[in-house]
């Protein structure tokens, strides 16, 4: 017998999860299957992907605007902003220019031609 009071229900755990409230299972899932088991995503179209992206990357840097403004002041910031474009303009420009020269057409392989003699580089700088 008790105190009067009702015995504490058992917490019922839902079936959608099942397989990671089991403290063997892995903590990310082993294939894209168990993936979609569990929340039903199958995915984003390359679309998706792009647009998110853009959003993202639109979105921050209209968000950094005022805060350059506040700090640099309106004509040393906006020198900045141009200044900054110049750069990322003559960027992309190396990057196509070397990746038209190497024929080479993911930026992981850019990325692998331009370091892959680092130990050289880094030597050259002391």
């Amino acid at each position: 017998m008790g105190n009067g009071s009702p015995a504490p229900a058992k917490e019922k755990k839902p079936q959608k999860f099942k397989s990671f409230l089991d403290e063997s299972s892995p903590l990310l899932p082993r294939n894209q299957e168990e993936v979609e088991h569990v929340n039903g995503f199958n995915g984003a179209s390359f679309a998706e992907v792009v647009f998110n992206l853009s959003t993202n990357i639109i979105g921050a840097g209209i968000m950094a605007l005022p805060a350059t403004m506040k700090v640099l002041g309106l004509i040393v910031g906006i020198a900045m902003i141009f200044f900054v474009a110049f750069l990322t303009g003559a960027s992309i420009e190396l990057l196509l220019r070397l990746s038209k020269a190497e024929k080479l057409v993911t930026y992981g392989r850019i990325v692998l031609q331009i370091w892959k003699n680092w130990k050289d580089r880094a030597a050259n700088l002391f």
